[in-house]
């Protein structure tokens, strides 16, 4: 949940348009709330039918899986705005999509290691 406020906020800080974004997070408030629990459905019933199959391991491929594919494309949509193009104008964009690749796996690696902790201080 608090992945999801901040890339919220993120796409409305930066003006960022994606139409991944624009299915995930729409302007009416109903469809908000409507695809908000279309995914926590979606990854409960994954991350149950992956911890049941394999166990801890289940849960932070999960978790992986959600988390890359929403803060990958927020980086990729970062790396492509104009408050991102004017930061580093002297960088084609390649590069660019380059430096946010390596972000957005700084955060997932610390999203995964997060969630490692986490499982393995409730004892699961």
């Amino acid at each position: 949940m608090t992945l999801n406020f901040c890339v919220y906020k993120t796409l409305k800080g930066l003006d960022i348009k994606s139409r991944f974004f624009k299915a995930i997070y729409p302007v009416n408030l109903i469809m908000i709330f409507r695809n908000l629990f279309y995914f926590i459905i979606i990854f409960f019933l994954t991350s149950t039918t992956l911890f049941k199959l394999l166990g801890n391991g289940g849960l932070q491929i999960t978790n992986f899986l959600f988390s890359f594919i929403i803060i990958l494309e927020l980086c990729l949509k970062i790396a492509d705005s104009r408050v991102f193009i004017n930061w580093l104008s002297d960088l084609d964009r390649s590069l660019r999509l380059l430096v946010m690749f390596v972000i957005s796996l700084n955060f997932e690696y610390f999203f995964t290691r997060l969630t490692h902790q986490i499982i393995l201080s409730q004892g699961f």
